[in-house]
């Protein structure tokens, strides 16, 4: 019969469903109905449930289970509780307290400090090849009903479990949304480009780097403030004005060139001098002489924390917040969950926009309040190898939105290498926000070459909204993660479950993100295509699925692959992010096999979502003989702003060239371009109506047409260790078999001397570089030609070069306290190094004058050339010629504190400590014609020690032509 609740001595059973078995055990028979901070669905819907007894034992059984217990034990064991059930024939057990030996992982509260010597294992989600999980709500505060207030659960014996046995992986996450609430929708605007950074930015500062995204014709989408907005230190509501004196006319203005704002906050406390600090103290009655630490669990305290400090926030036009920490105490709890539930249901309050926040991981059931921020991670290899396969195995916990520091937080400057391919995995990833404590994350920091890199990719992604705001939608409706592991959709292929660096997003593409350094030009992977037809996205060559395949990458690219029968929708590039229709639409279809797509639009802003005011357009493919149909159905719903006709372009990949194409009926014309194999027509789509398109006399296209002719890469190989630097150069053509006939043809700038090496390897060339002792700084370029069988390409490193590395640095001096930065030591009295001095260590560092990659910024790291040493300073001295006077600029940055002297003439006095950035003293100077002198006095307290030195132009682009020399 149809059971919803079964009370059975100790035992209360609650059914969801067949398989979804709610078990409490309470010695007092006290049991409870009210929600909790995790659970939010406390409401069973009934199953087909018999009951008979077997001795002391009572036994339950749906068609899925078969539940035993003894009700009448008070003491909760192993032996009074055991579930049975069938996964395909396969008899399964579980008794309470049994470990599931077969999970697959889940997710973490953070990756702070992740990356070369801490890779944690994840917690446990929900996915298992024993095809069943068990919640643990025991100890969970329960939400009172009538006033939305926590209560603490204080009976220690009292047991809350949720049992769940599945068919299917997405079977088992809908459960999980079930019982915990489904994904809300996250505003469309969250998927464009992020730019963040810790360090205290200007008013004016702000809008260059708009300003300067905007120039390279990559807008931001969402400008965040990190902590130096507040007045005083990490907290507080005060607004720096001395930073920003008009936080309402900048915010304004972001908001005129279409940037969201978001603001960090380090919740809970409020210090004494912030203004606001008497007003949250009258009204919860604080005492005067304690410090103000809210506790965010007493709803008392939560509503005026966030009414009397965070809606005047609002008011002045924040848009979000990014939560950097928890303030929320009570037995049970987890913190971070109840922190961002606070701060995201505020949000859903206070206007009808559509809500969204970026904190960590508060446990599950944290996948209502989207979006999740990772922490501050290294900035190295092993973090983003990291990132990778974390971000897929979230989806096992129903956490499908990560938002990562992409290049790192914490660390030293990245090479270029490590920079794109980062940003790279970022723009097939659920966000793509740049974020570091040291700088070097907008584009132009790298020159010319990577900045084209860094449009690419933001092209690349961009192009893509449409299909990952609808993978969005299929997230909260299916729980299925836009980022998932290749056994979510093969868990039959063994194969499946040894590459968990590689990902399908949705289920089209397959992404295989590089996460090691290329040691010769291109990258290479082994990849794994499960069965079916697979594309090379960017090359359109074929592949049998069921194999892995080793694959080449130069550094322009990212591993994808679309599956045969694969349907993306894409928006023109010159469309704005947030725009909810984009006109045209362009659909691309992968010829080989059927296929489907629901196209998924709203306002993209508001909570009119949730009103049921959203449009599906279904997109369905078929292929009957040498035929493809394309079905547009008509729209299904509305929304404001929606377009009752817009064009619609058709793309048709990997097909020779068909007879026609026909239109509702009637043949209409199509391009064919045979290089790429691509079919292309358009029309306008009455939306209401749909469309029928058929391609005729179709077949796949010869695989030749589709491949390119001849790629040609060369990588800089240096480093302090590696003198002379090596440039190595290699060409890769699929058809040029053995390679007889190829040729390169390498030009370096003048003076720079090329050495060949010798090179087993047909396809490539190694050079020993040999670059003028006296560093240059400005632009310089390595230029590489190939060729073979008339096939011919280019490429070529441009050294946009505005960092010095060649000083003569003596040390150690006492810096005791810090109070050595007041001490005017032997190099601070005649600005000149003698031998004789002191009796310090020397070091000359002018072999790193010739170290770098793309764009070389580098970080004089002390403590490589001192060892770990702590409390002392030490002096760094070079030169600087200029045919003429000119005005310049000096960026430095210091670990610890630096004073600064140009030609005997202090320049710079910051001897406070704190971690170095690239940039993080901006110095205009003249310099004089002739050599001028710099030195440098670098603190050191403990930890890391070291410096950067540029010398750039007033716009920031490299100083062009001066000579720089340690010793004249």
């Amino acid at each position: 019969m149809l059971r919803r609740t079964i009370s059975a001595g100790c035992f209360r059973f609650q059914f969801y469903s067949d398989s979804i078995v709610r078990i409490e055990h309470s010695p007092g028979r006290l049991f409870r109905d009210d929600a909790t901070a995790v659970i939010c669905n406390r409401s069973p819907e009934s199953a087909e449930v018999s009951e008979i007894r077997d001795g002391n034992m009572l036994v339950l059984s749906t068609p899925c289970l078969t539940i035993r217990c003894n009700p009448d034990s008070s003491h909760f064991t192993a032996d009074d509780l055991i579930i049975k059930w069938r996964v395909r024939g396969t008899l399964r057990q579980w008794r309470f307290g049994d470990a599931d030996d077969a999970n697959l992982g889940g997710t973490l509260r953070s990756l702070d400090c992740v990356g070369a010597g801490k890779l944690p294992e994840t917690q446990p989600g929900v996915l298992s090849r024993n095809m069943y999980f068990v919640l643990d709500d025991s100890s969970t505060p329960t939400i009172d009903s009538a006033t939305g207030g926590l209560i603490e659960q204080h009976d220690r014996n009292y047991r809350d479990l949720y049992f769940t046995a599945y068919e299917s992986y997405s079977e088992a996450l809908r459960s999980l949304a079930l019982l915990a609430g489904k994904i809300p929708m996250i505003p469309r605007y969250s998927l464009g480009l992020w730019f963040s950074r810790y360090f205290p930015y200007s008013d004016n500062d702000f809008r260059e780097i708009a300003d300067r995204f905007d120039d390279l014709g990559i807008p931001l989408d969402v400008m965040v403030f990190d902590v130096d907005w507040h007045r005083h230190g990490w907290e507080g509501y005060d607004w720096n004005t001395d930073l920003i004196p008009d936080p309402e006319s900048l915010i304004s203005w972001l908001h005129e060139k279409g940037m969201k704002v978001s603001a960090n906050v380090h919740p809970g406390g409020v210090p004494d001098q912030d203004t606001h600090a008497p007003q949250i103290r009258n009204a919860l009655g604080l005492p005067a002489d304690k410090p103000i630490r809210l506790n965010l669990a007493d709803k008392n305290q939560a509503e005026a924390y966030m009414n009397l400090l965070h809606r005047s926030i609002f008011d002045q036009g924040v848009d979000f917040w990014w939560i950097d920490g928890d303030a929320a105490r009570m037995n049970g709890l987890d913190s971070q969950h109840w922190t961002n539930a606070v701060y995201y249901e505020f949000e859903k309050r206070y206007s009808d926009a559509r809500p969204m926040i970026l904190s960590r991981f508060g446990g599950i059931g944290s996948h209502r309040y989207p979006v999740g921020f990772s922490g501050d991670t290294r900035s190295d290899w092993s973090a983003l190898k990291y990132e990778v396969e974390f971000t897929s195995k979230s989806g096992n916990a129903l956490m499908p939105y990560w938002s990562h520091d992409i290049g790192g937080f914490s660390g030293n400057h990245l090479d270029s290498e490590l920079y794109i391919r980062w940003l790279q995995f970022g723009a097939l990833s659920p966000f793509l926000r740049v974020h570091s404590d040291h700088g070097d994350r907008a584009p132009w920091e790298y020159g010319d070459k990577v900045s084209a890199a860094f449009m690419a990719i933001y092209d690349l992604r961009k192009g893509l909204i449409p299909y990952l705001y609808s993978l969005c939608y299929e997230a909260s409706i299916k729980s299925l993660p836009l980022l998932r592991p290749i056994y979510l959709q093969w868990p039959d292929d063994e194969e499946s479950y040894s590459h968990s660096g590689q990902y399908m997003l949705g289920d089209a593409l397959m992404v295989c993100p590089v996460t090691n350094p290329a040691s010769r030009g291109h990258a290479h992977l082994d990849i794994y295509l499960p069965e079916g037809t697979w594309y090379d996205y960017w090359t359109l060559r074929r592949y049998k699925g069921g194999q892995v395949i080793t694959y080449s990458c130069p550094i322009n690219r990212i591993p994808l692959f679309a599956r045969a029968g694969a349907i993306i929708p894409s928006m023109a590039l010159s469309e704005k992010t947030v725009n909810p229709c984009p006109d045209p639409l362009t659909i691309h279809i992968f010829y080989g096999e059927g296929g489907e797509f629901t196209l998924y639009e709203d306002d993209g802003s508001t909570q009119a979502n949730e009103r049921g005011e959203y449009a599906l357009t279904r997109f369905t493919a078929k292929h009957e003989n040498n035929l493809v149909r394309f079905i547009i159905s008509p729209a299904e719903g509305t929304f404001y702003g929606m377009r009752s006709t817009r064009e619609t372009v058709l793309c048709l990949h990997g097909v020779s060239q068909p007879a026609a194409v026909i239109l509702d009926g009637k043949e209409v014309y199509f391009q064919y371009d045979e290089q790429s194999a691509r079919a292309t027509m358009s029309f306008t789509l009455d939306c209401s109506r749909g469309a029928e398109i058929t391609f005729t006399n179709t077949a796949f296209a010869d695989q030749v047409a589709c491949m390119p002719a001849l790629e040609v890469s060369a990588a800089l190989l240096a480093s302090e260790h590696e003198n002379p630097p090596v440039l190595v150069v290699s060409a890769l053509c699929e058809d040029a078999g053995n390679y007889d006939g190829l040729t390169f043809t390498v030009n370096a700038p003048q003076d720079w001397k090329l050495t060949p090496r010798h090179d087993s390897r047909p396809n490539y060339r190694t050079f020993d570089l040999g670059i003028p002792r006296r560093q240059m700084t400005g632009h310089h370029t390595i230029e590489v030609k190939a060729s073979i069988d008339r096939m011919r390409a280019e490429a070529g490193i441009d050294w946009a070069y505005s960092s010095v590395t060649d000083f003569i640095v003596i040390g150690t001096f006492d810096n005791t306290d810090n109070h050595g930065m007041d001490v005017c030591y032997g190099p601070e009295t005649d600005f000149g190094f003698h031998q004789s001095q002191d009796g310090r260590n020397w070091v000359h560092l002018s072999e790193e004058a010739i170290v770098g990659d793309i764009m070389p910024l580098r970080y004089i790291d002390l403590t490589r050339h001192f060892g770990p040493v702590n409390d002392v300073v030490a002096y760094a001295i070079t030169y600087i010629h200029s045919e003429s006077p000119r005005d310049v600029r000096l960026d430095l940055g210091s670990d610890d504190g630096i004073i600064a002297w140009l030609n005997g003439k202090e320049i710079l006095h910051a001897p406070e400590p704190g971690p170095a950035a690239p940039g993080q003293f901006r110095i205009p100077v003249k310099l004089c014609a002739g050599w001028n002198q710099v030195m440098l006095k670098i603190g050191q307290i403990f930890g890391d020690w070291g410096f950067y030195f540029e010398i750039k132009k007033e716009d920031g682009e490299p100083a062009q032509g001066l000579r720089i020399s340690s010793t004249i």
